[in-house]
C-alpha cells in the first residue's frame, strides 16, 4: 500500500480550483493541509463540500515556507505574482501544480477572472442560447472544477512516474481545450459553430422533448434510427421518407413535431424502460437534484456519502467522480469517498 501524500493546498479567496483538487485528494485518502490567507469567498455548504476532511491553517512568512518545504506535493491557485513571490516555480524536489486563470506568463497573466468571464473568453457563451437572443453561460464553477481535475491528473501522473516537476494549468486554456467539436469543425470544415437550440449540429433528432410527467432526452443517432422508429410507433416514420440522415436534418421541424406527439402522453419512466431495455435507444429523463439524491443507480454505486455536518450546516457529499481499483490505492475513504 502506498503511503498517503502530505499535500499542501494554497488557496486563493475567489478561485476554487485548488480547493476542488484538494477535495478529491482527501476523498482518495491523501492528507491535505489547506492554507488560507483569508477566509475563502464561500457559503457554508460550499465550504463544507470543498474543504471537509482537510486540515485548515492560516500561515505566513517562515512558518508557511517550512510547511511547503515538508510537503510531498503542493497544489495552489494563487495569483501569478504570489506564485513567483513564494518561488513555487523553483521547487525541483516535489510535484508543484499551479492553477491560475491565464497561466504564469503572457499578456493576460495578471488579469482577474470569474467562471462567466472565462467561459465568455473561451467561446462557450458564443454557442449557448437562442440565436436571436443574448448569449448564456454555464452555472457554477465549471472552469475551476475542470482545472482542478487537470491539476489532480498532473499530480498523480508525476507521482506515478516518481518525478518532481512544476506544472502550470491555465483555466482559460482548460475551457478552450474542453470544446467538444468546435475546433474540429473549424480545422477540417472551415466552419465556426453557432447555436443549435434544442438540437445537435446537423444530426436529427437529438434533443429534449416533453412527456407526460416532465422532459425526456432522445439521441436518435443514425445507428439507432430503426430502433427509435420502433419505439415511437408512429406511422409517418415508417413510410421510408425519413430513412436518410440528411433528409431527417432538413425536415427536422416536422420530425420534432412527430416525436412530441408520440411522447407527450407517455411517462418518463415508461419511455426509459422501453427505450433502454426493449429498443436499446439512448434515452433518459431529465432529473431534478432531488431525483439524483434518491437515484437507484447512484445509491447502488455508493455515490452519495452520509450527511456531513459542521457549524449547523449539513451536506450530503458525493464521492470522487472516479474509482481507483489498483491495489496501491486501497486506503479507506472518508465520508467524501
Amino acid at each position: 500500500m502506498v503511503a498517503a501524500m502530505r499535500v499542501v493546498e494554497l488557496g486563493d479567496r475567489h478561485q476554487m480550483a485548488a480547493a476542488y483538487a484538494g477535495r478529491l485528494l482527501v476523498a482518495l485518502g491523501e492528507g491535505v493541509t489547506r492554507v488560507d490567507s483569508v477566509e475563502p469567498d464561500l457559503d457554508a455548504a460550499s465550504d463544507l463540500y470543498l474543504n471537509h476532511g482537510k486540515e485548515r491553517v492560516v500561515l505566513a512568512g517562515s512558518d508557511l515556507t517550512a510547511l511547503i518545504a515538508e510537503a510531498d506535493a503542493v497544489i495552489c491557485d494563487l495569483p501569478a505574482a504570489r506564485v513567483a513571490e513564494l518561488r513555487l516555480d523553483q521547487r525541483s524536489d516535489v510535484p508543484v501544480i499551479s492553477i491560475t486563470p491565464f497561466g504564469l506568463d503572457g499578456p493576460y497573466r495578471d488579469w482577474k477572472a470569474t467562471p462567466a468571464t472565462l467561459l465568455a473568453l473561451g467561446g462557450y457563451s458564443h454557442i449557448i442560447g437562442d440565436p436571436d437572443r443574448a448569449p448564456l453561460t454555464l452555472p457554477g464553477r465549471y472552469p475551476e472544477y475542470a482545472g482542478g481535475l487537470y491539476g489532480l491528473a498532473a499530480l498523480y501522473a508525476l507521482r506515478h512516474a516518481s518525478r518532481a516537476a512544476f506544472v502550470e494549468v491555465s483555466l482559460f486554456e482548460t475551457v478552450v481545450a474542453l470544446h467538444q467539436y468546435t475546433v474540429v469543425d473549424w480545422t477540417y470544415m472551415g466552419e465556426i459553430r453557432g447555436r443549435y437550440l434544442n438540437r445537435f449540429a446537423n444530426i436529427a433528432p437529438v434533443g429534449m422533448y416533453p412527456c407526460a410527467d416532465g422532459w425526456i432526452g432522445v439521441a436518435g443517432l443514425p445507428p439507432v434510427w430503426d430502433a427509435l422508429v420502433a419505439l415511437l410507433d408512429h406511422d409517418e416514420l415508417n413510410d421510408g421518407s425519413f430513412d436518410d440522415q440528411n433528409e431527417r436534418w432538413h425536415r427536422r421541424d416536422e420530425l420534432d413535431r412527430i416525436i412530441r406527439e408520440a411522447l407527450v402522453e407517455r411517462t418518463a419512466g415508461e419511455l426509459e424502460t422501453l427505450g433502454q431495455f426493449e429498443h436499446r435507444v439512448p434515452i433518459g429523463a431529465m432529473r431534478t437534484m432531488g431525483d439524483l439524491l434518491d437515484d437507484p443507480h447512484l445509491r447502488e454505486r455508493g455515490f452519495w456519502s452520509r450527511n456531513v455536518t459542521a457549524d449547523s450546516c449539513s451536506v450530503r457529499l458525493p464521492r470522487a467522480p472516479f474509482v481507483l481499483t489498483d491495489a496501491d490505492h486501497t486506503r479507506p475513504r472518508d465520508g467524501q469517498g
